[in-house]
């Protein structure tokens, strides 16, 4: 696969599948918590991140190949970091509107990795297993100070972006994960919330731009999952 920088717009996507589709090394261990501690599997010297014993996979595991959307920013380009360690293929999808090159370059090189510079809200078809999607430009200075530009981005990307998703999704069976906010709660009166909470919500408050563009997203997800079993 090709490492493409910021610059390489829409370039041409390899969509073969590599002829070893197994990890076959070692057993990786994937934790929920945000331990950074790196240990290694037998055999080979892939870090393996979190504690051992949580969700082993590895040993006859099939590889996964895996979209991040977003994965130029802080939070996704560690997701990208742990789905290579676990033995996955992971193509990276960001506009680098607030992502950064730097969160990635050290996989530059890695035959496991491929980013290509393009933008959620049109389409791109992909052969994938699974979906990760993150991007959406998140910066309270723009809510606060130009929140009319601020929703019509939020509204194109979370609506556009987050269809294009779902339907990729539908398109190529592949399972999709929607990462959304807290904020969708508005101002909650229960802390921590549940998922049955509904919230406190201000449609018209400071922050409601982003609010009601992750609302929005997570709409559209619950609709192609009863209505298209995404």
């Amino acid at each position: 696969m090709s490492r493409l920088g910021p610059t390489d717009a829409h370039s041409p996507i390899r969509r073969s599948f590599s002829k070893d589709n197994t990890v076959s090394s070692g057993v990786s261990v994937v934790s929920d918590n945000h331990d950074s501690s790196a240990s290694f599997s037998s055999g080979t010297n892939r870090p393996v991140y979190g504690k051992v014993g949580r969700v082993p996979v590895g040993i006859g595991r099939r590889r996964m190949r895996v979209v991040v959307t977003g994965g130029a920013g802080f939070v996704g380009s560690h997701l990208v970091d742990k789905l290579i360690a676990r033995g996955d293929e992971v193509i990276v999808l960001d506009n680098f509107f607030t992502g950064r090159k730097d969160n990635l370059v050290h996989l530059f090189g890695n035959p496991m990795f491929e980013l290509i510079r393009h933008d959620v809200v049109e389409p791109i078809l992909l052969e994938v297993d699974q979906i990760y999607h993150l991007a959406c430009p998140a910066s309270p200075v723009h809510y606060k100070y130009n929140p009319v530009k601020t929703i019509i981005s939020f509204a194109i990307t979370n609506v556009m972006g987050t269809l294009n998703m779902l339907g990729l999704a539908k398109r190529v069976g592949a399972r999709f994960l929607l990462t959304s906010t807290s904020e969708v709660y508005g101002d909650p009166l229960q802390h921590p919330q549940k998922e049955t909470y509904w919230g406190n919500v201000n449609p018209i408050g400071e922050r409601s731009c982003y609010d009601e563009g992750k609302r929005t997203a997570e709409t559209l997800a619950m609709d192609y999952h009863r209505g298209a079993g995404v």
